[in-house]
């Protein structure tokens, strides 16, 4: 009952915060998002109910209406979200700036790829992306998610290692000893590549022009605009690289040892020798050198699409002042803006959960591993076909309003339903969707501006002038009946432009005249004859073709003819008339030679009765 009635109410607050923004600055701003924000980015978690007394127990605070409503379900995007990338951008400058790196530790996610150094002395190095922004993983079907990027874009990654030197042989017993220090180390380059390949040696790795699409300062956390290179949509890879350096001084001691005779005169009575002792002496000769080396660690996303949303905007105008418009596409795509009032939403929805190869970091030392709770927590932008299909949206208080005229088919696709985790409550399609790329619409109003919303938070197609305008005429339908008897009729429809009278033609164009539900085309004339079975109203209507498949366009127009008489007919209204004529002759002529008899007035024959 509970979970009834809180759904309920938070079908109205989705309704009622549906034209809510946050501006993502793109500056760094580190304001934290408001916490009803938050938690509608993390989709994958359980949701459970809480109720408002052990909502109160476990805070101290009042559970908002959102906050209860996003407790028992998730939340539905029909615009890839801003928000994600903002908590990311605050979430990782959180960790950088608390972030102490120890060069006997290594931290690390479970996915990271680690890696030893030749000598051995560097171990555990990696360079794992935390997120690459703005993206959106799109669902298709149940066995593929394609990750699409927008070609400028920002990566944060993390980079870490941990130096392990040889033992220091300091006792000697053989003569020598050696010592070791580590002079500096550190990460002396990052950058994004674009591809997998990260160079045939470290010093190349982040020096190749025609590879690297963004630098970065060279620090632990790592965050990195990119430009990808290239046109249009393409499928390439995405590659996060890193250049770990270090200087160690070798200290090599080397005893030596040798017999040493001092003498000296001494004179004894009278007489003057030489007394000589002997001593051995130990000496220890050092030696000092300096090895330099260096690690390349790196993190690909493969593969990545590349969306550059194109789209074409064609429209038509009525005299009433109703704009209709056909937006076209070639890539998967959200909606559509007009004037900033009136929004589409095509059948893609959004989501955003959290990536749950971050939930945990892995702290290697000399000692056994350590296994702890990560302070990250990224969010992802995904996508998915909604069963609730293409719809419409008037944002503020406008008389402003668009409705679907059609949709256009695309592509047929298995949904992804049953695939998705089991803790997403989310409507997807449930057997197959259509992928539609185009659709027409009705808009209340004269249009100016027309701009295409891509599935990648940050790309349109830009603000496309209206332009182009497609003519829409007004025609005129008439129907006559012609001949008629006992058990069909023949009528005639003439299908004409309104203003000019021209005649229309329907059977090179699109269009029909539905007589009756028949279906026929008019003639160069305009003209078409169909016998039907007799009834009293015979009703006709011109449904015009879409004026996008055909120029000029044409509004609709009906007429209908009454056949409750074979007198209505024009033949058999001439044939009436006849015989009235043929059998009133008998009378008739009697009055007339009557009247010429003198003194007789008998003429015309009705003369006798005034």
């Amino acid at each position: 009952m509970n979970r009834l009635l809180l759904s309920s109410v938070g079908l109205l607050i989705l309704t009622a915060t549906v034209g809510a923004t946050i501006t993502d600055t793109q500056t760094g701003d580190e304001t934290p998002l408001p916490a009803n924000e938050t938690k509608k980015l993390w989709s994958l978690d359980d949701d459970n109910y809480v109720n408002e007394s052990a909502y109160r127990a476990q805070t101290g605070q009042n559970q908002t209406d959102i906050g209860a409503y996003l407790n028992v379900t998730d939340w539905v995007w029909s615009r890839p979200p801003v928000t994600a990338a903002i908590w990311n951008r605050n979430d990782f400058a959180s960790f950088a700036d608390s972030f102490s790196p120890s060069p006997t530790e290594s931290v690390y996610p479970e996915n990271a790829v680690l890696v030893e150094g030749d000598r051995g002395w560097i171990e555990d190095a990696h360079a794992t992306i935390y997120r690459a922004q703005p993206t959106t993983r799109v669902h298709l079907n149940q066995s593929t998610t394609r990750h699409y990027i927008r070609p400028e874009g920002r990566l944060f990654g993390l980079v870490d290692y941990r130096l392990n030197l040889p033992a220091e042989d300091d006792n000697g017993a053989d003569g020598k000893k050696v010592l070791w220090e580590l002079s500096d180390h550190g990460i002396t380059k990052t950058c994004v590549l674009q591809g997998r390949t990260v160079g045939p040696d470290a010093s190349s790795t982040c020096g190749r022009s025609g590879a690297r699409i963004g630098t970065g300062s060279g620090s632990h956390t790592a965050n990195i605009s990119y430009d990808v290179r290239g046109t249009g949509s393409f499928t390439t890879s995405l590659t996060f690289a890193a250049v770990i350096e270090y200087s160690v001084v070798k200290t090599v001691k080397t005893r030596h040892s040798g017999t040493y005779e001092e003498c000296r005169t001494v004179h004894v009575d009278g007489e003057s020798r030489f007394d000589c002792d002997q001593e051995t002496r130990t000496w220890w000769e050092t030696a000092e050198k300096v090895i330099t080396d260096r690690v390349v660690v790196s993190d690909t996303l493969d593969p990545v699409t590349v969306y550059d949303l194109k789209a074409a905007v064609q429209t038509a105008k009525t005299a009433e002042g109703t704009t209709s418009f056909i937006i076209q596409t070639q890539q998967l795509w959200a909606g559509a803006t007009i004037d900033n009032r009136a929004q589409i939403s095509t059948q893609w929805r959004f989501y955003t959960a959290r990536d749950p190869d971050w939930d945990s970091f892995i702290v290697e030392s000399n000692s056994d591993p350590e296994r702890k709770e990560s302070s990250l927590r990224p969010a992802r932008v995904f996508a998915f076909p909604s069963s609730r299909g293409m719809s419409t949206n008037t944002t503020g208080n406008t008389p402003h309003s668009a409705s679907i005229l059609k949709r256009l088919e695309g592509q047929n696709r298995t949904s992804p339903n049953g695939t998705l985790a089991n803790s997403l409550d989310l409507p997807v399609a449930a057997d197959t969707y259509n992928d539609s790329r185009s659709v027409a619409i009705e808009y209340q109003n004269e249009s100016g501006e027309v701009e295409a919303d891509g599935i990648v938070r940050g790309v349109t197609s830009g603000g496309m002038e209206i332009g182009g305008t497609a003519e829409i005429r007004q025609t005129n339908l008439t129907l006559d009946v012609v001949a008629s008897n006992s058990s069909h009729v023949t009528v005639r429809a003439v299908l004409q432009e309104k203003n000019t009278s021209d005649s229309i033609d329907l059977r090179s164009r699109s269009g029909y005249l539905f007589i009756e539900g028949h279906k026929v085309n008019t003639n160069a004339s305009g003209i078409v004859l169909v016998t039907l079975e007799k009834k009293t109203t015979i009703q006709a209507k011109f449904r015009p073709g879409e004026w996008w498949e055909a120029q000029p366009g044409y509004t609709e127009s009906q007429a209908r003819a009454v056949t409750n008489s074979d007198f209505l007919t024009v033949d058999t209204q001439a044939e009436f008339w006849v015989r009235v004529f043929v059998y009133s002759l008998p009378i008739i002529v009697p009055f007339y030679f009557l009247d010429q008899l003198p003194g007789v007035s008998a003429w015309p024959p009705w003369k006798p009765w005034k």
